[in-house]
């Protein structure tokens, strides 16, 4: 029998919870309230599923996209706008920046 580290198990529960996050994330690609509430409903590793799932939509919808109540007393909602702002003005350095942070 082996000894899974938490951090083991939390990696095992996203990996397993990709695919279900990227249909979600297709199928509500402009709804990032209906993608997010079918993500925590559908049971199982809801938690894993629904960070996968906000985080691919909030990406292609943007912050202006995500409903105000959900951004409503969220702890570091302005360090959130500065990086937004900053990735909308200088989009076309992300993947650059991206690829840099991998092979650091």
């Amino acid at each position: 029998m082996t000894n899974t580290s938490t951090q083991e198990r939390a990696a095992g529960a996203i990996y397993h919870q990709l695919p279900a996050a990227h249909y979600l994330a297709a199928r509500f690609r402009n709804d990032f309230e209906s993608a997010v509430l079918h993500a925590i409903n559908g049971g199982g590793q809801n938690q894993a599923r629904t960070i996968l799932t906000g985080a691919l939509v909030g990406a292609q919808v943007g912050l202006s996209g995500i409903p105000q109540r959900f951004l409503d007393g969220l702890e570091g909602l302005n360090i959130l706008k500065k990086a937004w702002l900053w990735i909308s003005l200088h989009r076309s350095m992300v993947p650059l920046i991206a690829y840099q942070l991998t092979v650091a």
